[in-house]
């Protein structure tokens, strides 16, 4: 009798959310590898946003030669624009070559080889930047040629961004001092003199996300954004404040005498832009007037209603579906939602489906966002990223089908694998 194999399928659910399209651009700034003092503490790779948008960067990884995942950034880890992040080993406070270095952001156990390697920086299986030193055979390690040995104490220094290690990075004193953050909220005051009123506006402050000049402020995911507006008003007899925003009114009340305060209510939803405001200050006989303005900045987001999805049993040579729906409550139907301000199209990507002993390529896999597998919103698997133009608006939402084809020469086992779902910006 013909024995019958049998298999289940498990599939996980990836969702990377950017505040950028992919070709925004993290670097590696600095690697200290080779240490003066102890190599476990000493170690260093400093990450740096060169662009000037907000990148999610929770769940990236770091690549060494003796390692595939020497580091994960933790989740909820944003690196505002122009700001740098410092990974470092287990025990940096304590052993960094020069007490007065800053402190990590992120500690963990680095193995960092002193000849003939290179550091990656991964979103998934996509290499985001890398930089080698030495005959580096890995190709993951380095850009168009890996850049000189630094010998002991010593660190690479990005000097540019060419693509090319050798052209791009100079041998330094490693540089981890302190540095400037754009992450603080910073308070705008526009003074205003009103001669002969009654009433005047002093000065109004508004929420501020970014360091430079002017008001920023970045939507949240999917999420109405309350915007601080407060306001330093003169006169004895002010009876009534309140800010005008896109045709409406929204009364502020008075905090302490000559201080009042309010929020806006901002959907995420609304497209970035420069919004204008109206501050309007009255008293019975008298009223005032400022204007001002603050720039919503863009936010590229998605969100799935599912994280896992487990196939039923099933044998060699079958297609196993699971359609998507439009119900983002359905977990075993998933949903794609657009939580930004801007309209997206989706990247794919796939690992390979594996038990362990057997494995088999990514391509056996088959995504649809309309649950037609065979439309222009289908796509076979890569491990590489491959994106469908799907032009999905702001709070809109597309269902993700999936199709598995087992192979014929598949074993019975429990075959796992990974789809990662990405945030790409319109064109």
């Amino acid at each position: 009798m013909a024995t019958k194999k049998t298999f289940l399928i498990l599939m996980s659910l990836c969702m990377t959310l950017y505040f950028a399209s992919l070709n925004q651009a993290i670097v590696i700034s600095q690697v200290l590898y080779d240490p003066v003092g102890t190599e476990n503490g000493g170690e260093a790779i400093e990450l740096w946003n060169e662009n000037d948008t907000l990148i999610d960067i929770s769940g990236w990884t770091i690549k060494s030669r003796s390692s595939e995942v020497d580091a994960t950034i933790p989740q909820g880890t944003l690196l505002f624009p122009g700001d740098y992040y410092l990974i470092a080993d287990v025990g940096w406070n304590t052993t960094k070559d020069n007490a007065s270095w800053r402190a990590a952001d992120h500690e963990e156990a680095l193995t960092l080889a002193n000849t003939d390697a290179g550091v990656a920086l991964k979103n998934g299986s996509r290499v985001i930047d890398a930089v080698g030193w030495g005959s580096v055979v890995d190709q993951d390690l380095f850009e168009g040629m890996p850049s000189n040995g630094t010998g002991q104490g010593k660190s690479l220094h990005r000097l540019q961004d060419t693509n090319n290690n050798l052209a791009d990075f100079a041998i330094e004193t490693p540089d981890f001092f302190e540095r400037s953050s754009s992450t603080q909220e910073i308070v705008i005051s526009i003074p205003v003199e009103e001669e002969g009123a009654e009433v005047g506006i002093e000065s109004i402050a508004l929420t501020d996300d970014l360091p430079e000049q002017g008001v920023q402020i970045l939507p949240l995911a999917g999420q109405e954004r309350l915007i601080s507006v407060i306001a330093n008003i003169s006169g004895n007899e002010t009876s009534e404040v309140s800010v005008e925003i896109e045709g409406s009114f929204i009364n502020l009340s008075e905090e302490q005498p000559g201080i009042w305060a309010g929020v806006i209510p901002f959907s995420y939803t609304n497209p970035a832009g420069t919004y204008e405001i109206v501050l309007h200050a009255s008293t019975p006989s008298e009223s005032a007037e400022l204007n001002s303005s603050f720039e919503w900045l863009s936010l590229l987001a998605l969100d799935i209603d599912t994280e896992a999805l487990q196939f039923p049993r099933s044998n060699p040579g079958d297609i196993l579906r699971v359609l998507g729906d439009q119900d983002g409550r359905t977990s075993s139907a998933p949903t794609i939602k657009n939580i930004g301000n801007t309209i997206l199209n989706i990247g794919l990507s796939a690992t390979r489906l594996s038990d362990g002993i057997q494995s088999f390529p990514s391509e056996q896999i088959i995504c649809s966002l309309d649950n037609d597998f065979g439309s222009s919103l289908s796509l076979v698997l890569e491990e590489e990223m491959q994106v469908i133009e799907r032009s999905l608006s702001p709070g809109e939402v597309t269902p993700l089908g999936m199709e598995v084809h087992i192979p014929q020469s598949a074993s019975s086992g429990t075959l796992r694998g990974s789809t990662l779902v990405t945030a790409v910006g319109a064109s």
